[in-house]
């Protein structure tokens, strides 16, 4: 039996469906995700069937809260949190899914995460769904449902920043995908490592 606590979001929007999924490789930094300190591209490979698959390791810093500092941290107060994030991009369904967890600190809290993005009309709708469990014996209960407080939390931060990113860089994402090609996935290829750069500089 499953005893992860789940929880799920549906929001739209009101942008095109390739422009949110360009936009997903720019949106950091933006000023609700000061906590993003990186990103670093480990795989992407255009696959046989057309769709782009891309691995990638983000580094988030991960405030303790006041009971798990007294009972698992005695002198830091923020750790830093290693994220494994793998998407596939299907340029001909127009779909993107996005799946990422957590690989720092899986005995006390496993987070999981599913993004599914798919056109709605003219606008995009983007489904949150999360999972989080914890291994720790006499405190699960209360750290899955302190995760899944900061999960709920946390996601409507992460759609603030996007929306600010589709916002105050849709023009950008626009031009880096189509000025040099018209094959929608070789377009993210050109706009995905530059947005990686981008953040690295300004993080120094």
């Amino acid at each position: 039996m499953d005893n992860s606590k789940y929880a799920s979001f549906k929001e739209v929007f009101n942008h095109t469906w390739s422009d949110v999924v360009s936009g997903f490789w720019v949106k950091y930094p933006n000023q609700f995700s000061q906590h993003v300190l990186s990103e670093d591209v480990v795989e992407r490979e255009i696959l046989d069937n057309g769709c782009l698959r891309s691995v990638r390791i983000l580094h988030k810093t991960n405030p303790i809260p006041s009971w798990g500092k007294m009972m698992f941290f005695k002198k830091q107060a923020i750790k830093l949190v290693h994220i494994v994030e793998e998407s596939i991009v299907d340029p001909v369904d127009k779909k993107m899914i996005v799946y990422s967890y957590n690989i720092s600190y899986k005995n006390m809290m496993d987070t999981q995460e599913k993004l599914t993005i798919t056109p709605h009309n003219n606008d995009t709708e983007i489904i949150k769904e999360g999972w989080i469990d914890s291994s720790l014996k006499g405190f699960r209960r209360v750290v899955r449902n302190f995760g899944l407080q900061r999960w709920k939390t946390n996601t409507k931060k992460a759609s603030n920043g996007f929306l600010s990113t589709l916002d105050n860089k849709g023009e950008e994402v626009k031009r880096a995908c189509t000025s040099s090609t018209s094959n929608p996935v070789e377009s993210l290829l050109n706009v995905a490592p530059a947005a990686a750069y981008k953040l690295s500089s300004q993080k120094m």
